[in-house]
């Protein structure tokens, strides 16, 4: 990215050797200004030649003082058949594993709390 099409937003936040860390940065586009903070989701294209979105989610923002270079660190989420598996029959499934710690119940209570609907739940 051009250095010159976004700044950052406030002053570092820490710094590290020769590194300075922010929480935001603030670019245009389509004309309107627009922030993007640390821990928010936005759509990223990998490649120009492709069609492929992925969502990316910003994990960090420095500039190395020495050689003012601005870098990113993002974590990348794409759909299951963007991978080298591709979308298998369990994706989008939802698994859920109930473990009970502490004394054990009878079967009567157990039954009791399924009528109510407390089965798994802790308060």
């Amino acid at each position: 990215m051009d250095p010159k099409k976004f700044s950052f937003v406030g002053p570092s936040c820490g710094h590290h050797a020769s590194y300075s860390f922010f929480k935001a940065i603030k670019y245009q586009k389509n004309g309107k200004q627009k922030i993007l903070s640390l821990g928010e989701f936005f759509f990223v294209k990998i490649w120009n030649d492709s069609d492929i979105v992925s969502i990316g989610e910003l994990q960090l923002l420095w500039e190395d003082r020495n050689t003012n270079q601005v870098l990113s660190s993002l974590r990348l989420y794409f759909l299951p058949e963007y991978t080298p598996e591709g979308r298998l029959d369990s994706h989008g499934e939802i698994n859920i594993a109930h473990h009970q710690s502490g004394p054990e119940i009878s079967e009567e209570e157990e039954e009791e709390e399924e009528e109510d609907g407390l089965v798994g739940c802790q308060f």
